[in-house]
C-alpha cells in the first residue's frame, strides 16, 4: 500500500513539474509589434518588443530582427539590444516602390541555451493618387516628389501612381522612371512637361 502511494506521489510531482503552465513561468519570452497595422509606400515603420525570463525583463540581450515582404524577400535584417526594462525597438522607411501586401516581422533571441521567437504583420497599400495642390504642397507628404520653391518639382523615386497637378506655371522634372504613371493637368494648368 505504501509503495502504491509513493508511486502515485512521484507521478503527481512529475506531472506538476512538467505542467505547461509551470514551464512557461520559467521560460524565455519575447514579443514584437509594429506601430501601424497598415502602411503606405515611403512610410516610416516602427518595431518594438519586450524580452523576459522568469517574468523578469532581460537587460542587454541581443535580439535579431528580420522583415520580409509579400514575396518572402528580406528587406531588413538588424540586431538590437534590450534596455533595462527588456525593451527593444527599431524603425525603417519603406521604399516608395515597396510591394503591396502583407509584411512579416520576425524576432528571435537566446538565453541560457533557450531560444524564443515571435512575429508580427503589417500591410502595405498604395498612397493612391499624388497631388501637387494649388498652394504648391504635395499630397500625400510622403509621396516621392520634392520641391524647394513650389515651382520646380522633381521625382525622387520611380512612380506608378497617377499624378494630378493643380498648380499653374510649374516645371516638372522626372529623371526617374514614370512607371505607367498618368500625369494629369487640373483644369487650365500651365506647366513645362518637356522633361517627361
Amino acid at each position: 500500500m505504501l509503495k502504491k502511494i509513493g508511486l502515485a506521489t512521484a507521478v503527481s510531482v512529475l506531472m506538476f513539474l512538467t505542467s505547461p503552465n509551470i514551464i512557461s513561468a520559467y521560460s524565455l519570452t519575447i514579443t514584437v509589434a509594429t506601430d501601424k497595422e497598415v502602411c503606405t509606400r515611403g512610410e516610416l515603420v516602427s518595431i518594438s518588443g519586450n524580452i523576459s525570463y522568469d517574468g523578469l525583463p532581460l537587460n542587454n540581450k541581443l535580439v535579431s530582427i528580420e522583415v520580409k515582404d509579400p514575396l518572402n524577400a528580406t528587406i531588413l535584417m538588424q540586431t538590437r539590444q534590450s534596455d533595462s526594462e527588456g525593451r527593444f525597438n527599431t524603425s525603417f522607411r519603406l521604399s516608395t516602390m515597396a510591394e503591396f501586401g502583407t509584411y512579416t516581422v520576425y524576432v528571435a533571441s537566446e538565453h541560457n541555451s533557450e531560444v524564443a521567437t515571435d512575429q508580427a504583420q503589417f500591410g502595405v497599400t498604395s498612397f493612391g493618387t499624388i497631388y501637387i495642390r494649388s498652394d504648391g504642397s504635395i499630397d500625400p507628404p510622403n509621396a516621392p516628389v520634392s520641391t524647394e520653391d513650389n515651382i520646380t518639382y522633381t521625382l525622387t523615386d520611380n512612380v506608378c501612381e497617377p499624378i494630378v497637378i493643380e498648380r499653374s506655371y510649374i516645371a516638372f522634372d522626372a529623371p526617374i522612371t514614370l512607371c505607367r504613371a498618368r500625369v494629369q493637368r487640373w483644369e487650365s494648368t500651365s506647366m513645362d512637361m518637356a522633361s517627361l
